[in-house]
């Protein structure tokens, strides 16, 4: 398991030392790769800070509000239409 590690180690290596320089055609392909993941990374990152920051116990009161709001509507009638809409779908899914 060792050696095959390492085997995969070095040809990266010689991937890098022979593809990652400025004087190779496809480098600017692999700069904007390089960039793109950044860009992907810290947004991603950046998005799940919010996400943690919105968590807290603000939301948690206006989602309350909203889910009463809605929930006041519910009616017997309203519960079988939107179970028929659910089950309909199921059954668009897996055919």
């Amino acid at each position: 398991m060792v050696q095959v590690t390492k085997k995969y180690i070095d040809e990266f290596v010689e991937f890098i030392k022979t593809h990652v320089t400025r004087k190779h055609p496809d480098f600017p392909f692999y700069l904007l790769i390089f960039i793109a993941f950044l860009v992907f990374a810290l947004g991603m990152n950046l998005f799940v800070e919010l996400t943690e920051e919105v968590q807290g116990d603000t939301i948690t009161a206006f989602d309350d509000s909203v889910t009463s709001y809605v929930t006041s509507f519910r009616t017997p009638a309203l519960n079988h239409f939107f179970q028929f809409v659910t089950d309909l779908g199921m059954c668009m899914r897996t055919s």
